[in-house]
């Protein structure tokens, strides 16, 4: 484009996105018991590009996973690294995992699960 100085303005890039539907997470779901490196599986939405599994200590906060971004649908628990340590799910203990889908590159968020919960064995 030019401008009334006659300047030319380099060509803007387009970008698009969709909205996606909310993710639905296959397991563990409602306090299912599973092993403390539990893999988590969920519907495929064709619209994403990738996905990122949270894993929390309560429904809404608490995170404690460092799960890499995943162009699949399922993901294994890697606990956050603190201190030098990297947490690990306790026995006993109730935690919730959410996924959220990206259309852009990073794993931009786009749309995000409901939170459902397990129980570590």
């Amino acid at each position: 484009a030019v401008d009334r100085g006659g300047k030319e303005s380099p060509v803007s890039e387009v970008v698009s996105d969709v909205a996606l539907p909310l993710p639905v997470l296959v397991a563990p779901v409602e306090g299912e018991l599973t092993s403390s490196r539990p893999t988590f599986t969920w519907n495929p939405l064709d619209e994403a590009r990738s996905f990122r599994v949270v894993v929390t200590t309560e429904p809404s906060s608490g995170e404690i996973s460092n799960i890499p971004l995943t162009t699949g649908t399922s993901a294994q628990f890697v606990g956050r690294v603190e201190a030098g340590n990297s947490l690990v799910l306790e026995a006993g203990r109730i935690y919730w995992w959410k996924v959220v889908a990206s259309t852009q590159e990073g794993g931009v968020e786009n749309s995000v699960s409901r939170p459902a919960s397990f129980k570590i064995r």
